[in-house]
């Protein structure tokens, strides 16, 4: 227990290490908006996927299989656990706040520090 709450504090630090180096940076002009703007499309676009395919890159094993079910079971109830609960407890009156509100209370950002903490906890596994 104790190994994996240090090796997800390690990740985190990694990750905030890597925001403010990328925030100074910025903030220096050695990165321009476009550039910045080009960098997170390859991440998300490139490198993510290559993350979750290589994670796929193992014999064939019906257990894992299995397991898939079961996490693809959780995430769409988790998914309309979070539906219900934004439809009773989001009251902004104004709708185009509202449903951004929605949005955002209904799908997480968790590719972003959840895929580097999966695989450094659980390795290809867990992504």
């Amino acid at each position: 227990m104790l190994q994996s709450f240090t090796t997800v504090f390690q990740q985190i630090v990694i990750l905030f290490i890597m925001i403010g180096v990328g925030y100074i940076c910025s903030k220096r002009g050695f990165l321009s908006p476009l550039t910045i703007k080009e960098i997170s499309k390859f991440i998300i676009y490139v490198v993510t996927p290559c993350i979750v395919v290589e994670s796929f890159h193992r014999p064939f094993d019906s257990s894992m299989l299995g397991n898939m079910g079961i996490a693809c079971a959780a995430a769409v109830g988790a998914h309309l656990l979070n539906i219900i609960l934004s439809r009773i407890l989001i009251r902004e009156r104004e709708q185009n706040r509202r449903v951004v509100y929605q949005f955002a209370t209904i799908f997480s950002n968790c590719g972003f520090m959840g895929l580097p903490l999966q695989y450094a906890i659980l390795g290809t596994d867990g992504v």
